[in-house]
């Protein structure tokens, strides 16, 4: 099984886990499974995996199941296994720097504060890597970005999520066809506020 591409979305595994923020690249690899998957699912490398196809482009849909701090591990072994060069590897995390409702893609860069993104990076050995991060914040106070990363959306923040989510996985599906740096000329943005979905 050859793949062209792997989409990544960084989480962590368990129902405690489901609804929070920094699941939103969970989520946002499940909207791409249910639009464009190709065949099952499967266990592998400790990660969740399935094959979809965006426009044409054959790409691997991964979820790693090890815990948000150790997802390099399951990226690693899947991009050495399929032939999946670093740059081909895309991953979409949470941002609580970013304002909910904020997509930024970006070719490459440093992992920032965040540690699943860290993992993945040191794992691959290169920056090179492009990546989508989602707007989730922004976080009350840096003390607690942790606690507020790993809590749920508000009620009135659900829609906005859930917009920002299909939205990212529209650009994704852009950059299959298009190339990663189109798609984000064409998707950063910010789609919609909290303030604005309230009003």
């Amino acid at each position: 099984m050859s793949f062209e591409a792997a989409v990544i979305g960084l989480g962590n595994p368990g129902a405690a886990y489901d609804g929070t923020r920094h699941n939103i690249g969970f989520k946002t690899v499940d909207a791409l499974s249910r639009r464009h998957s190709c065949g099952g699912a499967y266990l592998k490398f400790n990660a969740a995996l399935q094959p979809a196809e965006l426009e044409g482009v054959r790409v691997l849909l991964a979820k790693p199941l090890t815990y948000m701090n150790k997802s390099g591990h399951a990226v690693r072994a899947l991009s050495e296994t399929y032939g999946i060069p670093p740059e081909n590897i895309w991953i979409v995390l949470d941002d609580f720097h970013l304002t909910l409702g904020s997509l930024r893609l970006r070719l490459r860069g440093s992992a920032g504060s965040h540690n699943g993104l860290r993992s993945v990076l040191q794992e691959l050995g290169t920056e090179e890597t492009p990546r989508a991060r989602l707007g989730i914040g922004p976080a009350p106070h840096p003390s607690r970005a942790s606690d507020f990363a790993l809590s749920a959306f508000r009620r009135s923040e659900a829609s906005v999520a859930a917009e920002l989510i299909e939205y990212t996985a529209d650009a994704l599906k852009y950059a299959a066809a298009n190339g990663f740096e189109a798609a984000m000329n064409r998707f950063n943005r910010t789609i919609r506020s909290d303030s604005q979905a309230e009003g």
